[in-house]
């Protein structure tokens, strides 16, 4: 079991037909995503999301929102 609490790798995983088997509250407007997937898995798609274009767009707009700090 893997888990996560990056939305937008949440986000890319089930755009590549992973589905989430379960997930708990952590704190208001925080939320830890559990996934069935092998270490093996978990690398490959770790490896896919930091070359792709949610990544890139993830890494803008947390830029952007610095700038409001």
């Amino acid at each position: 079991m893997k888990k996560t609490t990056d939305l937008w790798f949440v986000s890319y995983l089930e755009l590549n037909g992973v589905k989430i088997t379960s997930y708990k509250l952590l704190k208001p407007g925080k939320l830890e995503f559990i996934f069935a997937l092998t270490d093996e898995e978990w690398s490959k798609h770790r490896l896919g999301f930091n070359n792709s274009d949610i990544q890139k767009y993830k890494q803008k707009i947390e830029a952007l929102k610095d700038l409001a700090y």
